[in-house]
C-alpha cells in the first residue's frame, strides 16, 4: 500500500540570517531616535515602539534590502499570479529593556509580516507563534508537550532570536514576545508586506 500525504493548510515560517548588516550602527541609530521620540502604544508592554515609517528612512536601507531580497523567495514559492507584486507597508523598531515584552497580536491589514533582530542578547525573550488551528483548544498544551517529540505538534512554537536573524510569517498568525530578562537592551525591526 502506498500512502499519499496531503499537507492541509500549512503555516509558513521563513528564517534567514544576515552577516553583512552593521547591526551595531543600526542599533545606535534606533537608540538615538528613541531619545527624540515618544513611544507608540501597540503590543508593547513597557519598552519603546517607534513610528512606522522606517522603510523609507535611508539609515535602514540595508534592512529593507535584506527583507526584500528574502521575501522574493517567499513570493515565488507561494505561486502568486505573475501580475501581482509586493511592497513593504510599514516598518518600525521596538526597544525592550528589562521585563518588557509584547503581548499576543497579529498585524492586521497586511499579508505578511517580518521581524529582524538588531540586538538580541541571550535571555532577552523568545518570539512565540500560536498554533492557528482549533485543535489546540481540544487538547491541553501539557499533553501535547509530554506526548509529541515534534515541536510543530505543540500549541505554540518558540524561536530564540539572535543578532541578524530574520523571520517572515503570515500577518494573521498570532504571536508574542516573552519578557526580556537579559539585563541588556533588545532591539528588533518589524514590519508588514502587502501583496497587490
Amino acid at each position: 500500500m502506498i500512502m499519499k500525504l496531503h499537507s492541509l493548510f500549512p503555516t509558513e515560517l521563513w528564517e534567514a540570517e544576515s552577516t553583512d548588516i552593521d547591526n551595531e550602527a543600526i542599533g545606535n541609530t534606533i537608540l538615538e531616535i528613541e531619545k527624540e521620540e515618544s513611544t507608540i502604544s501597540r503590543s508593547n508592554i513597557g519598552g519603546w515602539h517607534s513610528y512606522t515609517g522606517l522603510a523609507t528612512d535611508y539609515r535602514f536601507s540595508d534592512v529593507t534590502n535584506f527583507v526584500t531580497e528574502n521575501f522574493k523567495h517567499v513570493f515565488l514559492s507561494n505561486n502568486y499570479k505573475p501580475e501581482l507584486y509586493f511592497r513593504l507597508a510599514g516598518m518600525w523598531a521596538i526597544v525592550n529593556r528589562e521585563d518588557h515584552f509584547n503581548r499576543t497580536h497579529i498585524h492586521d491589514g497586511a499579508d505578511w509580516s517580518f521581524a529582524y533582530y538588531v540586538k538580541a542578547p541571550k535571555g532577552s525573550g523568545s518570539i512565540v507563534w500560536d498554533d492557528p488551528r482549533v485543535r489546540k483548544e481540544m487538547r491541553p498544551s501539557s499533553f501535547l508537550v509530554r506526548n509529541f517529540n515534534n515541536p510543530a505538534s505543540h500549541d505554540c512554537y518558540h524561536q530564540t532570536p539572535s543578532d541578524g536573524k530574520l523571520f517572515i510569517f503570515p500577518a494573521w498568525l498570532l504571536h508574542y514576545v516573552n519578557p526580556n530578562l537579559s539585563g541588556e537592551v533588545r532591539i528588533v525591526i518589524s514590519g508588514n508586506i502587502i501583496i497587490s
